[in-house]
């Protein structure tokens, strides 16, 4: 007797048929086989949705091969995520094989041995409130999107690919509202005034708020004569809590602020971790731990690090047996009858908290990424770290004082893992007479208020915040309006500003103008002109569709239908009526397509490649100009008689030298710097320099990778792995893939396939590979 498995990820097979012996065979759907394309697909009428459904031609031999393993199997298990898209799935499988819809469905949140075993030992059923919840959120998008989308391909450009989607515009209204804030902002300024006392200069803040340069020359003349006395607060006790578990969207925050990692690359590399059977399911907002885990936990500390380091209370982060599935739907207990191995989600964990190192085919990133996650698992279940705290005081002129709070570490608990050395002068400040001599006073004008561009991880949280999407979709929205090109993943250059110094130093007072910038900031979301041009355009004639509440009360909805709350079927035609009005009530107020008119020569549009002039000349011939990326309608408004600094520089290039006795060419190309290389171009568009800090150094990889290709077979462009090469043909670049198994080899085409085949990761390509 066969007992099929079916996945969603090949990767998983291998280990679950080692887990389970000879009687079972594991494969994968491979993610979704199929798919709605336009809305003829989709009637709701009569009561009832009926959805036809496209099968994904790139998915067309892996669905050969389910059937044929579905037809000789006794017994199915399906085994596709736990989370809607996983239901769908399951479901899908069974709608298109022509399985009964009670097919046994298991569930497991980790791939371990013992999480598979007692997940097939306790099969359940499809969760059909989740199938609906997931088959509305895919209507609801494609009536957003193929309804309002076509407004901005007839009214704004029809070049580009333009869309609107249902949490797509509301994220980038986020960031357009945002860029309002900094255009506008007025700059406050103040002065912030420290001085250094002791043998040791311990900066101590002056608690006082100074706007003019002779109030503060003022305080500085009596401070020359002023006699300092230090007063020591008294001593407290504090402790500082450990951190919480990693749910989705936490993990995503601080990946990206503390690492600058992507939400998109984070979920990419947790999904291998979690298939190569290292991490618990990525897609959770649960904050709490199973009691098995936390049990064998504590005794992992108590051996490695001892009694004391273990946490006192744990009932905050262990699940009770009870648990529901989300820590945000505590009133949702249903469960299928017979499903009891639908065991709550877990937070973000180990599947084995002694694990240290991954093996060495897991990526640089991969192995980090695992120790951001054990790391904070430990300290969660770990003692808190405490701390003795005090706060000095020292007189000053004009009834002003300085202050500064000094802490002792007196037990580091759960600070322990990252090891941080804490800089003390708390026992040194108690030996310190009152009497204090000043060594000097530095006031220095700064800016108070500066409006900053946000970053992934802060989207992230007001995405959460205002209830726009749910976190297993937060890394596919950002990556959705980058690169449809509305906003920009960049770095920022600050404003250079002047600003007044003032020091009091060995009784003499010194003053100077210095340019200071300020607001430099690194891998911030920059709203692109298109976005902006876009954004106001749906907001101005889609408001109601896209405002806030709206969206918010949609995703209660959609959660209503996955609870079985809410009728899918009432709410959809709800929405389908709202949509058809608003676009019936607007469609006579949208204008004729923009143009953006600058003079009698000039006009502004947005092209494939960015913002561009027209320029027509006496003979009324057009001419085209690049300008730079973040060149809007406004600036060329604002220049309109000198639009030079605004346009994209010509081509430049430069030598960075010699490799392998052959010239390195650096060039800049209307899609960025590129290396030149023989006869190879390598798109650089990854790496994270100014075309002029690009040194040799940063390329050696990419050039590595190309010879070693080249001198194989002069047809091997990229090498990926022994088994998988990228290679050129008359008909173009395709993918090459040969075990040693295989007698003849396969030859994959690209087709399909976004990323830059030469510089993306290999794993990407590996990816595909499997897919195909």
């Amino acid at each position: 007797m066969t007992t099929l498995i079916i996945v969603e990820s090949p990767a998983k097979c291998k280990k679950i048929e080692s887990y389970l012996g000879s009687g079972y065979k594991c494969i994968a759907s491979c993610g979704h086989f199929r798919k709605l394309t336009s809305l003829k697909q989709i009637d709701i009428q009569n009561n009832t949705l009926s959805l036809k459904y496209d099968i994904s031609s790139e998915k067309e031999r892996n669905i050969k091969l389910m059937k044929s393993a579905i037809s000789k199997a006794d017994h199915i298990l399906l085994a596709t995520d736990d989370d809607r898209e996983g239901e769908s799935i399951a479901w899908h499988i069974c709608d298109h094989f022509g399985l009964p819809i009670t097919t046994e469905r298991i569930i497991f949140h980790e791939i371990t041995k013992t999480a598979i075993l007692k997940a097939v030992s306790h099969p359940g059923q499809i969760n059909m409130n989740m199938v609906r919840s997931q088959q509305s959120r895919q209507v609801l998008d494609l009536f957003v999107g193929y309804k309002i989308s076509p407004c901005l391909w007839s009214h704004v450009s029809r070049k580009q690919n333009l869309s609107a989607g249902r949490c797509q515009t509301p994220a980038l209204k986020l960031i357009y509202d945002n860029q309002q804030k900094i255009d506008n902002q007025v700059y406050d300024k103040t002065y912030t005034i420290c001085g250094l006392f002791t043998s040791k200069n311990i900066s101590f803040q002056c608690r006082h708020s100074f706007t003019t340069c002779d109030d503060i020359r003022s305080f500085m003349e009596e401070s020359k004569t002023f006699q300092h006395t230090l007063s020591v607060g008294n001593t407290k006790q504090v402790k500082k809590v450990p951190p919480v578990p990693f749910i989705t969207s936490t993990l995503q925050q601080h990946a990206s602020s503390q690492h600058q990692y992507s939400p998109k690359d984070t979920m990419s590399m947790c999904q291998k971790l979690y298939e190569g059977g290292y991490i618990t399911y990525m897609r959770t907002d649960c904050a709490k731990y199973s009691k098995d885990f936390v049990e064998d936990s504590i005794k992992f500390i108590d051996n490695e690090y001892g009694a004391r380091y273990k946490r006192e209370s744990l009932s905050a982060i262990v699940l009770n047996d009870d648990t529901s599935t989300s820590t945000n739907d505590k009133k949702n207990k249903q469960k299928d009858s017979n499903s009891l191995a639908q065991e709550a989600h877990e937070a973000i964990r180990p599947t084995n908290i002694s694990t240290l190192i991954l093996p060495e085919n897991y990526s640089t990133k991969e192995r980090k990424m695992y120790v951001i996650i054990r790391n904070r698992t430990l300290m969660t279940l770990m003692a808190n770290a405490h701390y003795e705290t005090c706060t000095c005081k020292i007189t000053a002129p004009m009834d002003i004082c300085y202050s500064q709070s000094f802490q002792n570490r007196v037990f580091d608990g759960w600070q322990i893992i990252e090891k941080t050395d804490v800089e003390s002068y708390f026992h040194y400040i108690k030996t310190i007479l009152p009497e204090l001599v000043m060594n000097k006073i530095h006031a220095k004008e700064t800016i108070l208020n500066l409006q900053n561009h946000l970053n992934e991880a802060q989207l992230v949280q007001m995405l959460e915040k205002r209830g726009i999407g749910r976190p297993s979709t937060f890394s596919s929205i950002i990556d959705k309006i980058q690169t449809r090109g509305y906003v920009k993943r960049q770095n920022v250059e600050g404003k250079e500003i002047n600003v007044t110094e003032i020091v009091l130093e060995n009784n003499k007072i010194s003053k100077k103008d210095v340019n200071v910038v300020f607001g430099n900031e690194k891998n911030r979301l920059v709203l692109d002109p298109l976005g902006k041009i876009v954004v106001e355009f749906l907001y101005e004639y889609f408001e109601a569709l896209f405002n806030e509440d709206f969206t918010m009360n949609m995703e209660k909805k959609l959660d209503g239908v996955k609870d079985g709350t809410t009728d899918y079927l009432v709410y959809l035609n709800e929405f389908d009526l709202f949509l058809n009005t608003l676009m019936k009530t607007q469609k006579e107020l949208l204008p004729n397509k923009e143009t953006y008119v600058i003079n009698d020569k000039y006009s502004y549009i947005i092209t494939k490649y960015g913002p561009c002039l027209t320029y027509k000349n006496d003979d009324n011939k057009v001419s085209f100009i690049n300008l730079k990326s973040s060149v809007s309608y406004e600036m060329c408004l604002d220049q309109r008689d000198d639009l030079t600094s605004l346009q994209q520089p010509k081509k430049i290039e430069r030598s960075l030298g010699e490799y392998q006795s052959k010239n390195v060419l650096l060039k800049n190309g209307r899609y960025g710097p590129y290396i030149s290389y023989g006869d190879q171009t390598i798109a650089l568009k990854d790496l994270d320099k100014k075309f002029d800090e690009i040194h040799i150094g940063d390329v050696i990889d990419m050039l590595d990778n190309t010879e070693r290709a080249v001198s194989g077979n002069p047809n091997i462009i990229r090498e990926i792995t022994s088994e998988i090469s990228i290679r050129k043909s008359k008909f173009g670049n395709y993918i090459f893939y040969q075990t040693e198994q295989m007698k003849k080899p396969k030859f994959i085409k690209l087709k399909g396939f976004k990323p830059d085949i030469i510089s993306c990761s290999k794993e990407l390509i590996i990816k595909f590979v499997n897919m195909n």
